[in-house]
């Protein structure tokens, strides 16, 4: 049987991008906020992201998940 045990997403630390422009301001919305694949995949994804320059300085994360949490409570959990 495979190994379940889950991997954390790596860290890139790539130059940035010279072609690569990021957008507008805009903001995200993720549907299951609390969710695994939002803290394995996803948020680190993001982080690789705005390190490499791609993502606006005014951007916003909307999460919306069935689990009751505050805002501080979901970023404390991200962090787990």
């Amino acid at each position: 049987m495979p190994d379940q045990t889950s991997r954390a997403a790596h860290v890139v630390h790539a130059p940035p991008r010279r072609h690569a422009r990021p957008p507008g301001p805009c903001a995200m919305v993720i549907f299951g906020a609390a969710g695994d694949l939002t803290k394995r995949l996803l948020v680190p994804a993001l982080y690789n992201l705005s390190r490499t320059g791609l993502v606006p300085a005014q951007f916003a994360i909307i999460g919306v998940d069935l689990a009751a949490k505050t805002a501080e409570s979901w970023r404390e959990s991200l962090l787990d």
